[in-house]
């Protein structure tokens, strides 16, 4: 399932940004904006900002509720600029956008024992919070969709890669994930999802994209992208630490550690069909992860708290 993101590549327009910040009283200080994980990032004067573009007016709507209520709940997201701002402020050189701050922090290029614990305490609040905000639009791919990307995929895969796409589709379309505790999710929690000050999580990116989905995907995205070896095997103190910082939380359930290893490998399939979709070159790193994931499915319940 691919989280689409309609964002801009390059520095805007210049005339259009100043008339985007003048409407909530702001404008672009000289020389230093850039595109910076998914946002387009620059300082103003009344501070560091993103700016996020949307495909419709209704998901930015939708999109600034949601940020609004994580951010009432103590989630440490980026957070609409409103105050003072009209109605030029919706709207980016013709396109829906949203002014947001930037939390503080930094991406971690080495997530340690202690930052998988902070991501996991991280996502466990945002899970709970999440709970009071219902507005969100379902996202999730159906197992038809997931069966036509892979026929549609298969034949341009040698065929050994082929067979494990195919295969793999067939069995996750076993499972059913509407049992597991549900609410809203990040849906792509990535390595630079999460900022840190030091080893503490300071804030999180992403969550405009917030829909609803099983929880334990939310915790397999984290362990799958930030608690590997090089060799996509995972790192079992890492993905435990991870998810007692959760469990501290937000109690894990029976349930969801009989699904565990199934989430995993759906995971893993789901990065590499949007690599395998975007023609990049970690798609082979991708499949890698997925082999690991069913050549040790038996183990992968032993990292649990």
């Amino acid at each position: 399932m691919s989280i689409k993101r309609d964002l801009p590549v390059e520095r805007p327009d210049a005339a259009a940004l100043q008339v985007f910040l003048s409407a909530c009283g702001e404008a672009p200080l000289a020389g230093t904006g850039e595109t910076w994980l998914g946002y387009y990032r620059l300082p103003t004067t009344a501070g560091r900002r993103l700016i996020r573009l949307f495909d419709s007016d209704d998901d930015r709507a939708a999109a600034a509720a949601r940020l609004d209520c994580l951010g009432e709940a103590g989630i440490p997201c980026p957070q609409p600029i409103a105050d003072a701002c009209d109605a030029a402020s919706h709207r980016l050189g013709g396109q829906a956008a949203l002014l947001l701050t930037c939390p503080p922090g930094m991406t971690a290029a080495d997530y340690t024992s202690a930052r998988c614990a902070a991501l996991g305490g991280l996502l466990a609040q945002s899970h709970r919070a999440g709970e009071v905000c219902a507005s969100v639009q379902a996202g999730v791919r159906t197992v038809r969709e997931w069966r036509e990307t892979a026929a549609a995929l298969a034949p341009g895969l040698p065929r050994e890669e082929a067979v494990l796409l195919l295969d793999e589709v067939r069995f996750q379309g076993l499972f059913r994930f509407g049992d597991l505790p549900q609410g809203l999710v990040h849906g792509n929690v990535t390595r630079d999802s999460a900022l840190f000050e030091g080893e503490r999580a300071s804030g999180i990116l992403g969550l405009e994209d917030g829909r609803p989905d099983a929880w334990l995907r939310d915790l397999a995205s984290a362990a799958d992208a930030c608690c590997g070896h090089g060799d996509g095997s995972l790192d079992g103190e890492r993905t435990q630490t991870l998810l007692q910082a959760y469990h501290g939380q937000r109690p894990l359930t029976p349930i969801e550690r009989g699904a565990w290893p199934v989430m995993l490998r759906a995971v893993a399939l789901q990065r590499w069909v949007e690599a395998l979709q975007a023609g990049s070159a970690s798609a082979a790193d991708a499949c890698a992860r997925l082999r690991d994931r069913i050549a040790h499915e038996s183990e992968l319940q032993r990292y649990w708290p």
